[in-house]
């Protein structure tokens, strides 16, 4: 099946499941409201003449509760639908030449001095760049801008050719790649995070750790004891003038952690999803092997140290809301986060810039991919051996 044949195919699929998935939308809401007012119709019943036991109050809860979780995968599934329609838009806009106005020109990477990208057009609108990218993230981006820019090896060239042979006839992955996670740029600077994971480990005790666990903890439930009145004031205070001590004695630890994670580690969860999708995928191509192989560290998964990172984050990211504001420092929040995050790092932070780089190779491969699959008559030169004749 041709490129065209094969995109639209797919296209009428996703098409389908969306239709289907928008009406499952609509009908869990009608469902839903219909839920609401049956449960005012049985308070009335339950409270006014008393004609229905309190019990069944319960049903129409639990219902509720049951739509509304179904309601929040079908929005899901109508989500990616919607992804996938605008990603074979996409793709049929480049077999038909109407992408110029459509796609990243890569004009940031650009540089008049450079010998060759003006004349061939790598950069820019209706450039070469633009035809072939469709990364994820700005690492893939770079990756391939990179390889536009200066000549590989010989072997290196061969490896990606192989590498790009595999993956032209793998849709699946390909499609993957392209609606995993949020409809996002994720724009993570694979060389800042490299020097921030590996960067010197800033110490905390493990003791240290347990301790504001544990202090954190009873200190917030005493809190909200204080105000059922059941801890007397000189107790709380007590407890108060503990965490006091302690976020003082590590503020310049805890601030120097949580400074440098504030630059880093957002737009994680993109990452995340396609080193997953990358962990389930088995390769014939040495060169994909050997992603797929950097990927294995101490037997965990990159995928879940990356999630794991990407919770600490959003623990930090969450500092500024209301509530944890309110509970913040009995609950010693920046500082147990700043140990996490550190203890994250002193196991994981030296690969993490090896796994974001098997990802933004992936990405560069995957879009040159892309473009020998719809293009099949456009090819890749045969690099001859040095040794061989030329004539």
């Amino acid at each position: 099946m041709d490129a065209r044949a094969e995109y639209m195919g797919r296209r009428e699929r996703w098409h389908s499941t969306q239709t289907v998935q928008e009406q499952l939308f609509i009908r869990i809401g009608n469902w839903r409201l219909l839920l609401g007012i049956t449960e005012g119709l049985l308070a009335y019943l339950v409270f006014g003449p008393h004609l229905v036991a309190p019990w069944t109050l319960a049903i129409p809860v639990l219902a509720f509760i049951g739509l509304a979780a179904w309601h929040s995968r079908v929005l899901r599934r109508k989500t990616l639908a919607g992804r996938a329609l605008a990603f074979y838009d996409g793709c049929l806009a480049r077999l038909d030449n109407r992408w110029v106005d459509k796609l990243e020109t890569g004009q940031r990477f650009q540089n008049p001095a450079h010998v060759y990208a003006d004349d061939l057009d790598l950069f820019g609108r209706g450039s070469l760049f633009q035809l072939i990218s469709n990364s994820r993230t700005t690492a893939g981006e770079q990756t391939l801008a990179d390889w536009l820019l200066a000549p590989a090896s010989q072997a290196e060239a061969l490896a990606r050719q192989g590498a790009i042979a595999e993956l032209s006839t793998r849709q699946d992955l390909r499609e993957d790649l392209a609606l995993l996670g949020e409809d996002i740029h994720a724009s993570l600077s694979v060389h800042q995070i490299e020097r921030w994971g590996g960067a010197p480990i800033v110490r905390f005790s493990p003791w240290l750790r347990v301790l504001a666990a544990v202090l954190g903890t009873v200190s917030t439930v005493c809190l909200f004891a204080f105000f059922a009145q059941a801890v007397r004031p000189w107790q709380l205070l007590g407890l108060f003038a503990c965490d006091a001590l302690m976020i003082f004695a590590l503020r310049s630890r805890v601030d120097r952690v949580l400074r440098a994670a504030e630059t880093h580690g957002h737009s994680l969860q993109v990452f995340s999803l396609l080193l997953e999708r990358l962990e389930r995928e088995s390769f014939t191509s040495p060169y994909l092997q050997s992603l797929r192989a950097s990927l294995n560290v101490e037997g965990k998964p990159a995928s879940a140290r990356i999630k794991s990172l990407s919770r600490w984050t959003d623990f930090l990211d969450s500092s500024d809301h209301l509530l944890v504001k309110a509970i913040r420092q009995p609950l010693l929040w920046r500082e147990q986060i700043a140990m996490g995050l550190e203890s994250w790092r002193s196991t994981s932070g030296p690969a993490i810039g090896t796994w974001l780089r098997a990802v933004a190779e992936l990405e560069a491969l995957s879009s040159l991919a892309t473009l020998a699959y719809e293009r099949p008559q456009w090819g890749f030169p045969n690099l001859l051996d040095s040794a061989d004749p030329v004539y």
